[in-house]
């Protein structure tokens, strides 16, 4: 099995047309300047941290309804008597409370609210691991497409050399009609595979502008991936299937789910009573005196909610059934990502083979243009013999190119948590 160190090969032996060295392009970055930089402008991501501290106030808000709690407050009306001899009430003062127990329905909020948060920073990782992921696979399709683009423009230069030959031949009457027009049709199809190649690496390119926010930086040459990897190791079946526990996307949904148990514990609560303590100062404007008397109050104060019409149990009924749902989703995310781990292990055990095979066949392919060309030599073969198996070889070299690509981006999925986590020391 190959070792993981060859993806260096497949994702960072980049062209001239990707690379360039730093001191001619001030501008490039490094590969892991280049990770960081879409790391750190993604909007996603930012949004996502946003979110985490979205949390992290409203933990802070619920934490704070566990401190004493003191207003001032100014009152005018009339009170103190019956409504036809109802004196002037007005009043200024000072009013504290402190919960001291509610059955532990403050608690549980915090408890959830503390899980809620923790959600939200593990679907900040995964999404900087998606756009982790996107960066390398984008510097591998650059890549790929360089690579189909010296191909065809070898293949188009020995077309166009022989064309030049064979357009005399012809004049000469040395080669027949049929030989001169399959090699323009030759040439003619390497010119439309390279123009496709080159738009498809245009967009690869701005697929990278986008991850940067900046269409005015380039990819330098830089230390090769497999530093990031821990080791040159060979990938571990057993362990990748495993490490699905720590799945950024499944673990937010644990979290998720905490959180909501905690709203639901906490909602079934409500009718339980709570005791505080309160109580407040004051000064009362007396107009039969045209003076503020003081009154002040100092106590406990037992609440117990009786009828609310259904608010109270119709939000607990919500609560479950938002458990419920999550449970539901949190069993359909794993076995989603089960069969995205055993899928993409298949395929890096298929193109494994499939690439060695390749490497077989093109070597094949090669030797056999090799004879093709000296029976030429000898007088023996023909032009159509020729072009056939140098064909058969193109044919063979872009589906190496193709395995060796499609290699690269299953790797970057088995290891890309590993490299964000080297992304993130």
């Amino acid at each position: 099995m190959v070792r993981l160190g060859l993806l260096t090969a497949l994702a960072l032996s980049f062209t001239p047309g990707l690379l360039a060295e730093t001191d001619q392009l001030p501008q490039c970055l490094s590969i892991e300047e280049g990770w960081q930089e879409a790391l750190n402008v993604s909007a996603r991501i930012n949004s996502a941290e946003t979110q985490i501290d979205q949390a992290d106030y409203e933990l802070r808000s619920i934490k704070a309804r566990q401190r004493p709690q003191v207003s001032a407050f100014v009152r005018s009306g009339f009170g103190d008597g019956a409504l036809q001899s109802a004196q002037l009430d007005n009043q200024l003062g000072l009013q504290f409370s402190y919960q001291l127990f509610d059955f532990g329905r403050t608690d549980l909020q915090i408890e959830g609210a503390g899980y809620a948060k923790d959600a939200r920073a593990f679907n900040a990782r995964a999404i900087r691991r998606q756009v982790l992921s996107s960066f390398l696979e984008t510097l591998v399709e650059i890549q790929h497409s360089e690579r189909l683009q010296t191909i065809y423009g070898n293949r188009i230069e020995t077309l166009r050399a022989r064309l030049e030959s064979a357009d005399r031949q012809l004049a000469n009457k040395t080669m027949t009609v049929m030989d001169h027009s399959r090699l323009s049709s030759e040439a003619a199809m390497m010119e439309l595979q390279l123009s496709a190649t080159e738009g498809r690496e245009q967009r690869s390119r701005l697929s990278l502008a986008q991850l940067l926010q900046n269409d005015q930086l380039c990819i330098a040459g830089g230390p090769a991936l497999d530093i990031y990897i821990t080791g040159n190791r060979t990938p571990d079946l057993e362990a990748f299937l495993n490490a699905i526990e720590f799945e950024p996307r499944l673990q937010g949904i644990e979290k998720e789910v905490e959180a909501a148990r905690s709203k639901y514990r906490s909602a079934r609560r409500e009718w339980m009573p709570s005791l505080s303590a309160s109580g407040f100062v004051s000064q009362t404007y007396n107009d039969f005196t045209d003076r503020f008397d003081g009154r002040d109050r100092v106590g406990f104060e037992v609440a117990a909610p009786i009828y609310d019409g259904g608010i109270k149990s119709n939000e607990a009924n919500r609560q479950r059934a938002r458990v419920k749902q999550l449970e539901f989703q949190l069993e359909q995310t794993k076995r989603e990502i089960q069969t995205e781990r055993s899928i993409a292990w298949t395929n890096y055990e298929m193109l494994e083979k499939a690439t060695r095979a390749s490497q077989v066949a093109l070597d094949s392919a090669l030797a056999h243009v090799v004879a093709i060309q000296r029976r030429m030599e000898l007088g023996a073969g023909t032009v159509d013999e020729l072009l056939q198996a140098e064909e058969r070889l193109l044919n063979l070299e872009i589906q190496n190119l193709n395995l060796l690509s499609d290699r690269s981006t299953v790797l970057i999925s088995l290891i890309d948590e590993e490299l964000l986590d080297l992304a993130d020391e």
